[in-house]
């Protein structure tokens, strides 16, 4: 056996609770279980010199062997990093690594002072652990923690009956389906009766998992597609636009209660073992984010309601039978009820300047209303999900986006897309003013500017989202989607002035290099000629000069920027250089003939050495017939300064 974690009992100081390694069995194919026990020092003279003896019988905390982990020394001996014990009054947790990030955690109750220990409750915990605890004991809710390389987790201390106060037997079980069970537990919790609460959700184990979120997915679309009962005395004589408000807002509040119940009494626990455990968890976090944007767009519809008349009628005449259209006293209650799809509003919002005169100032005006509707709807439900990400801390590990997880994410799916991209056309169309005179009216060029600023707010709110859902920052997705937006924002920026000298885009720019889009800085600054600026972002990141001169080396007018940065940056390493010159053999061929010498003595030896470079190139040339005879003709030149006379100069030839 080998001690995996010890830890003193502070009820009774002659008492150690010692987790180990039990004796493997052979129908476990050499596996050992992790096992807690209770040692006791005898009572006599020897105190604790003597050795404990076994006061209990052990139990059972992890079937499966504990994971590699460091050792280090704890009272002499050594301790696993992949176990962790915690002891607090009569009540010890143990965790057992089953997996490079997952450990199982068991509470054991050590207040039976002879016989065998009894595991009450069991869980898992997927993140890497650095430290393990449980809350004070003088705590009105204890609770276990467990710090991680990026959060601090906590997950209930569930003691089962033993708990003081605990729901009843009967309680916990005389409930005939799982949803009848979670309901009754979600309104204890909603009473201030946590424990009472978390004991009917232990309970619901004997329903099955599948059962459970199944309940928990029906809960959701239930709270966030409630429509208002206009019977009730509440909403007696109110006018729809109050009721619609104050719907959102009661929705608001019931799904933050809801995902504190779920997070809290431990039903996201029961379910975690389930494929679809984490799209769930994903799905609860954004019933939040759309109740929050949809609540920015009833802010909006007060502000203008005849555009949000026409954008509603046509997402409901959209996403239903044209037949069965609601009247228009209901269509707002209509579409604020159903929040699941409040998203399909957006590319009804960017059609509503189509339908304006073009070239008039309520274009413009709509425009820039339309992207201020868009940017906001997206910045609600970003606000909403550093909130709920912050206040469940380790819940929602997936909301920090990953490659895998994108497309399931709501701010990136069709609608939104295909509202933005529609909204980005719209503003390029918008702009006022026309392109083939040299003269623009003061009034139009400001209006201009305005568009695109507005339009530069979208924009970076866009990419925000993006940066969000997507997670990697430099992955495919995400660059193409950057690309589309700059290049819009870019576009606009020329249209406002398109008759000033060459300059750089300013608003494109900073969002280039906000989001680190290295080929859009180096083509504005191409544009711009603005060297500088190029510059000081290839002296502060190695990584944006590989890029840099990557680019410079695709596009043939830049190549003579890629000669002016071997001279400023001569540390490229030869490996990084020659990975960069392999698909441009006529450039490293350029590059070795400037390095030859070209003096006098130097001149015939320098031209026979290129006559050869030359000839190598052009033998993997056999997809290109013009570049075999540029290096056939650099191969010609070569040879006859090689074989000049004395009264010929083979620098000059």
């Amino acid at each position: 056996p080998q001690v995996l974690a010890a830890r003193s009992c502070p009820q009774d100081p002659d008492s150690l609770v010692m987790m180990y390694t039990g004796e493997s069995s052979p129908s476990s194919a050499g596996s050992a279980p992790a096992i807690l026990a209770r040692l006791a020092w005898p009572g006599d003279s020897g105190g604790r010199r003597s050795v404990p003896t076994l006061s209990a019988e052990g139990v059972v905390v992890a079937r499966a062997p504990p994971a590699a982990g460091r050792m280090h020394s704890v009272a002499g001996a050594d301790v696993s990093e992949s176990c962790f014990l915690a002891v607090s009054g009569g009540v010890a947790v143990a965790a057992v690594r089953v997996s490079d990030h997952r450990f199982e955690m068991s509470t054991v109750d050590l207040r039976p002072a002879a016989g065998p220990l009894q595991v009450l409750d069991k869980q898992r915990l997927d993140a890497s652990v650095l430290a393990f605890g449980i809350t004070a004991e003088s705590h009105a809710d204890p609770r276990i923690f467990a710090v991680t390389p990026r959060v601090l987790l906590f997950r209930p201390l569930r003691l089962a009956g033993a708990a003081a106060g605990a729901a009843p037997a009967d309680e916990r079980q005389d409930h005939d389906s799982a949803e009848a069970a979670l309901q009754a537990a979600r309104k204890l919790h909603g009473a201030g009766q946590e424990s009472r609460a978390t004991a009917v959700v232990g309970a619901l184990s004997r329903f099955g998992a599948e059962e459970v979120l199944a309940v928990v997915e029906k809960q959701r679309l239930e709270l966030l597609d409630a429509e208002p009962d206009r019977s009730s005395c509440r909403w007696r004589d109110v006018d729809d636009a109050a009721v619609t408000r104050h719907s959102l807002f009661d929705k608001a509040k019931d799904l933050r209660q809801w995902l504190g119940f779920l997070y809290e009494c431990g039903v996201w626990e029961l379910v975690d073992g389930l494929p679809g455990a984490a799209p769930a968890r994903r799905r609860a976090c954004e019933a939040c984010e759309r109740v929050a944007a949809a609540l920015r767009l009833r802010e909006l519809d007060d502000v203008q309601p005849a555009v949000f008349d026409v954008a509603i009628r046509h997402a409901l005449f959209e996403a239903g039978d044209p037949t069965q259209r609601p009247q228009p006293a209901n269509r707002r209650l209509l579409f604020y009820s159903r929040v699941s799809a409040c998203e399909r509003l957006l590319p009804a919002i960017a059609e509503y300047p189509k339908t304006l005169p073009q070239g008039t100032w309520d274009v413009t005006t709509a425009v820039q209303f339309a992207n201020s509707v868009a940017a906001g709807f997206l910045a609600a439900a970003l606000d909403q999900r550093a909130r709920v990400a912050e206040e469940f801390r380790g819940l929602f590990p997936e909301l920090l986006g990953s490659a895998s997880s994108a497309q399931a994410d709501w701010l990136m799916s069709p609608p939104i897309r295909n509202g933005l991209s529609m909204l980005r056309d719209v503003n390029l169309e918008a702009m006022p003013g026309d392109s083939a005179t040299s003269r623009r009216p003061p009034l139009l060029l400001s209006q201009a500017e305005q568009v695109v600023q507005s339009m530069a707010d979208l924009c970076r709110v866009s990419l925000v989202a993006a940066r969000t859902s997507l997670g990697d920052l430099h992955g495919v997705e995400m660059a193409s989607l950057r690309r589309q937006i700059l290049d819009s924002l870019v576009q606009a920026e020329d249209i406002a002035a398109p008759f000033s000298a060459p300059r750089l885009a300013p608003l494109a720019s900073q969002l280039a290099e906000e989001f680190e889009d290295a080929e859009a800085i180096v083509a504005l600054c191409a544009a711009a000629g603005d060297h500088q600026r190029l510059e000081k972002h290839m002296a502060s990141s190695p990584e944006f000069r590989r890029k840099a001169m990557a680019e410079f080396l695709r596009i043939p007018a830049l190549r003579p920027w890629f000669f002016t940065s071997l001279r400023l940056f001569g540390d490229i390493p030869p490996q990084q250089l020659e990975e960069l010159l392999q698909p441009y053999p006529e450039v490293r061929w350029a590059l070795e003939a400037q390095r030859l010498p070209w003096d006098s003595l130097g001149a015939r030896e320098g031209a026979m050495q290129l006559s050869k470079s030359a000839a190598d190139c052009a033998i993997p040339e056999r997809a290109s017939a013009s570049r075999r005879e540029v290096f056939a003709a650099l191969v010609a030149i070569a040879n006859k300064a090689a074989d000049a006379g004395p009264d010929e100069d083979a620098t000059e030839i």
